[in-house]
């Protein structure tokens, strides 16, 4: 939904991938005056066919008028479905690949972070997956086609998500936050984590905060002059 500046409705859309439950979690403006809706998901693993219970993750690039930008639909079964699909071919709800936040780079990418739940596909074949709920950093092209992606998880098992992503200007590189269950021994509580990933994804460090109870990162904030404001 587009809004006027009284707050009075310019357009509304809604998208509906399989008749299952669709999400989205973040919006922006980008460079080339189309909006992203990024890190929603379809309740539908479009990518593990012997299951309509897991989900994958799914963007949309949208004019300014709210219709669909050319190149940006997926064609399963002869039926078009706006925006593209990415994960896993995971089985069952416990295996959804959600996205929850991204960034354009400096290069007119896109950064989108969110969880993975299986492996194959999408899923670069250097990713150690552990299959219960894993960081997942994903980079596509201004046109969609998947560049990069990585995999995070803590030493025991657990879910993982990542919540928030930011470009360091400084740096070029992604800062990723979000909360890790595989960083802790019990596998139930969580602590805060922190990742910074290169631009080409070659190193990536990792810093964990918290006491033994749950502790969550949900937002990015750099220090100004450092934030690339695009």
């Amino acid at each position: 939904m587009r809004l006027k500046p009284d707050g009075s409705v310019r357009w509304s859309r809604t998208f509906d991938a399989i008749s299952k439950n669709d999400q989205a979690f973040a919006v922006e403006q980008t460079r080339d005056n189309n909006y992203f809706i990024a890190c929603g998901s379809s309740q539908n693993d479009h990518f593990n066919p012997v299951s309509t219970a897991s989900t994958d993750l799914w963007v949309i690039k949208l004019n300014l008028d709210g219709t669909t930008v050319s190149g940006w639909t997926t064609t399963w079964s002869s039926i078009v479905h706006q925006g593209k699909f990415y994960g896993s071919t995971g089985a069952g709800f416990g295996d959804p690949d959600i996205g929850y936040d991204f960034k354009e780079d400096l290069n007119g990418n896109f950064v989108i972070v969110g969880r993975v739940g299986s492996k194959n596909h999408d899923v670069g074949s250097g990713n150690n997956v552990q299959g219960d709920g894993d960081i997942w950093v994903l980079k596509i092209s201004s046109s969609g086609t998947k560049l990069k992606d990585t995999v995070y998880h803590g030493a025991y098992s657990g879910l993982d998500f990542a919540r928030s992503v930011t470009v360091d200007c400084g740096t070029g590189h992604y800062i990723v936050s979000g909360f890790c269950t595989s960083c802790e021994s019990n596998s139930t509580n969580t602590e805060l984590i922190f990742l910074d990933i290169s631009s080409d994804f070659d190193s990536m460090s990792v810093h964990t905060y918290g006491n033994p109870n749950y502790d969550h990162g949900s937002f990015n904030v750099i220090q100004p002059g450092t934030i690339c404001l695009l």
